[in-house]
């Protein structure tokens, strides 16, 4: 008896409901990562502004004194859920005043969109994010 080559019924079903299932899999991962990168660095990007926000209204420091329009070191934000954090002032510092800060922004970091949003944090009567995503 010659023995057939070929694939049986069995394993070309189980080709077929692995491929369905990472039909519906991967799309679902790709936003569930977007969507986690999206809140952390909604979440760094809050807590700067938040840390800010008290630090200015309690009389902490936090401008630089040679060069007012910059924050202190200690104070510069460092991000890892987001590409980077900068800081806008709405008042041009000058040697008498201090700079007031406008906005945080936060450049999402996106494995999966490179399309690369920005959460952006007014530092007004009270700090207020938008960002881009629901």
């Amino acid at each position: 008896m010659e023995k057939e080559k070929g694939f049986t019924l069995i394993e070309l079903m189980v080709v077929a409901i692995i491929g369905t299932l990472s039909l519906i899999a991967i799309p679902a991962y790709q936003n569930y990562a977007k969507k986690s990168s999206e809140v952390s660095c909604l979440a760094e990007t809050k807590a700067y502004s938040d840390k800010l926000f008290i630090d200015i209204n309690t009389g902490v420091e936090v401008f630089n004194k040679q060069d007012p329009s910059q924050l202190l070191d200690s104070f510069n934000p460092t991000a890892s859920a987001c590409d980077n954090l900068t800081y806008s002032a709405a008042v041009s510092a000058t040697a008498e005043a201090e700079a007031a800060l406008a906005n945080i922004a936060g450049t999402i970091k996106n494995p999966v969109d490179k399309s690369n949003g920005q959460i952006v944090c007014t530092l007004g009567d009270v700090v207020t994010c938008l960002y881009p995503f629901n």
